[in-house]
């Protein structure tokens, strides 16, 4: 029975490390270098777990494939497709749930007890035992419907992903007005600026544009110029991302090893842009500035 438990703790822990990694991969993730070592971890952990359950052979090839992401592939990632498609149709990433975020470790240090326990309440390889016995012995058999099982998931996530990111490409190339262009020309010279730090920022006001194109091109045909559009969807993006918290070390404290000093230089920048074209006057430009900058100092 807590052979069983540990594994549905494995599986859930799985699921929580796939959608946290999200947030680390966009550097989105507070204290990211805690985060790594918990992973590291649940590695040792579920190693340990599938060697003691399964016996050494299967349960090396079930670390390996779990790992390799082989396992979330095949039958874990439909609890995180909806999360996938929030993220292609929001303009915004959203701010990872802090309750998932906060359990990540006490999941992991509680899976490493009950490891502990389970080697004095279960016998070595007892789950592959069982298993066998319930196919009358045969090992083909639960091979079979394991391979069979993971190869049409795959197809059918394949499908869903390509239809869906057809739909989503098709979207984006409905319009292709001078506007656009002159968008993301202004978009490459903050990428000439501050190179891979403004990707992120980028990737935000390329989807608030994709999103709602029609509302930008009204926008900019009605008489804001597409230079004031984007230099203060620049300013408003880069500024909710630095002071939402997921980038401090500490509270009040930007992260020095993440992208949060970046994120204010680009803010410091689209306003200072925003006073020259004449769309703000320096000194809303300096409270704006003040302002984030004491917001930086209460969050974190």
């Amino acid at each position: 029975m807590i052979s069983l438990i540990i594994l549905i703790l494995i599986i859930v822990g799985l699921i929580i490390h796939r959608y946290l990694t999200t947030f680390w991969e966009q550097r989105m993730l507070p204290y990211p270098i805690g985060f790594l070592i918990f992973v590291n971890m649940f590695a040792v952990i579920y190693l340990i777990n599938f060697v003691w359950i399964f016996g050494f052979v299967v349960g090396i090839i079930a670390f390996l494939l779990t790992f390799f992401q082989i396992i979330y592939s095949s039958f874990l990632w439909p609890f995180l497709l909806p999360q996938l498609i929030n993220i292609h149709k929001k303009p915004i990433i959203p701010k990872v749930n802090s309750l998932v975020y906060g359990s990540w470790s006490y999941s992991v240090i509680g899976l490493g007890l009950l490891t502990i326990v389970n080697f004095f309440v279960s016998d070595y390889a007892s789950l592959t035992k069982s298993i066998i016995r319930f196919f009358d012995g045969s090992y083909t058999t639960p091979i079979f419907w394991v391979v069979s099982i993971s190869i049409m998931s795959n197809i059918i996530r394949s499908f869903i992903l390509s239809k869906y990111l057809e739909k989503d490409g098709a979207k984006k190339k409905k319009v292709k007005e001078s506007e656009i262009d002159e968008a993301f020309a202004i978009l490459d010279e903050g990428k000439n600026k501050f190179g891979t730090e403004f990707d992120s920022v980028r990737e935000q006001v390329e989807k608030a544009i994709h999103s709602d194109t029609k509302k930008f091109l009204e926008v900019v045909r009605k008489g804001r110029t597409v230079r004031k559009y984007i230099y203060s969807t620049i300013a408003n993006i880069s500024g909710d991302m630095v002071e939402s918290g997921q980038y401090h070390i500490y509270r009040g404290v930007l992260n020095p090893m993440g992208p949060g000093e970046g994120l204010l230089k680009i803010f410091d920048w689209a306003m200072d842009e925003l006073v020259k074209l004449g769309d703000t006057d320096t000194e809303n430009a300096e409270k704006q500035k003040k302002a984030i900058r004491e917001n930086i100092k209460s969050v974190g």
